[in-house]
């Protein structure tokens, strides 16, 4: 699972499976670091926000652990 800690973007992705849309940003170098692995702590938060979608927008205003730890990686990436 991956999320996009720009737009909060949530989707289900296997390992080493990535989106069409995915491979032609990576090639175009303009993924930003925004798509980062949801650490295993997080993923039973994750898979509820998902539910049966494969893909959900998280609200980043809420203040869940999920949303923490994706402004908390921004951040970082941000002050690099």
């Amino acid at each position: 699972m991956k999320m996009n800690i720009d737009t909060g973007e949530l989707r289900r992705i296997m390992d080493g499976v990535l989106p069409e849309e995915f491979k032609k940003a990576a090639e175009k170098n303009t993924l930003r670091n925004s798509w980062q692995p949801v650490p295993d702590e997080l993923q039973e938060e994750a898979m509820r926000e998902l539910g049966d979608q494969q893909r959900v927008f998280v609200d980043m205003q809420k203040d869940t652990l999920l949303t923490q730890w994706a402004k908390r990686v921004k951040q970082g990436r941000n002050e690099r």
